[in-house]
């Protein structure tokens, strides 16, 4: 009897060692994959992400509703579910998991499908090939010279920001940003983020 009990005690140590150590593998890969910045020569790959320093959002691949297609997106971390605030490729997706995010050969943060086509998320004009992107606390994907984006000390040479969707954050503004007129428009439907028939902006005839 009493070397029944020892050896239900050894098996009741050795299954907790086991969960431990499974909960604190896991724990230590949610860490190491918990990054703000991507650098030079780093991809994200469908089912990796980036999170904003303080967790308030999430940059990946997402699928809408009952759709099949892949979409890079932004939305909140925690929230159950996902409630997207921005879409890089709303009218360009992806029908398979073979995406990637990652930078091309002028520093411009493209998404590459399984079989090479490319869809530049950010594009940069000659300033540099040598970028970083950030996502901020803020909801705003910024891309910055390398090794900036993190330090909040770079020129910002592009942003989500000025490119919306149909979410309006804090901190948003509308109207015309050089030659960027800021405009919020509709999704299609809830499975189809491309374009839909409602805008909101400024008039872009310039009246007040």
């Amino acid at each position: 009897m009493a070397n029944n009990n020892r050896s239900r005690s050894h098996d009741c140590r050795i299954l907790f060692l086991l969960l431990a150590t499974m909960y604190l593998s896991k724990f230590t890969a949610n860490l190491c994959n918990a990054r703000s910045v991507l650098f030079p020569n780093q991809t994200i790959a469908d089912g990796q992400s980036l999170i904003s320093p303080n967790k308030i959002y999430e940059l990946g691949f997402f699928s809408p509703d009952v759709s099949s297609n892949r979409y890079v997106g932004i939305w909140y971390h925690n929230l159950p579910g996902e409630t997207v605030v921005w879409v890089a490729n709303r009218e360009r997706p992806i029908p398979d998991f073979s995406g990637i995010i990652t930078f091309d050969s002028q520093g411009n943060l493209v998404i590459k499908n399984g079989v090479g086509s490319l869809t530049v998320m950010a594009n940069i004009t000659g300033t540099t090939n040598l970028t970083s992107v950030a996502l901020l606390d803020s909801g705003n994907l910024v891309l910055t010279e390398y090794g900036t984006a993190s330090s909040g000390n770079g020129q910002i040479l592009w942003q989500s920001f000025d490119y919306p969707i149909d979410t309006f954050l804090p901190n948003m503004k509308l109207g015309s940003n050089g030659k960027q007129n800021r405009v919020h428009t509709s999704w299609t439907s809830p499975k189809d983020p491309s374009p839909g028939e409602f805008s909101l902006g400024m008039d872009p005839n310039g009246t007040r």
